[in-house]
């Protein structure tokens, strides 16, 4: 189980994972990385 983040890699044109936009993106060509943040480093 993720504890911070969660990174998916997917397609370009692939709709987000449940229909929950992610809370930033890196984005290439063909792909980008969806980033999913649990909870902040600030709360340890």
């Amino acid at each position: 189980a993720a504890k911070f983040r969660v990174v998916v890699k997917r397609p370009d044109h692939a709709d987000f994972l449940g229909q929950r936009e992610p809370n930033t993106q890196i984005k290439s060509k063909k792909h980008r990385f969806d980033v999913y943040i649990k909870q902040g480093f600030e709360q340890l």
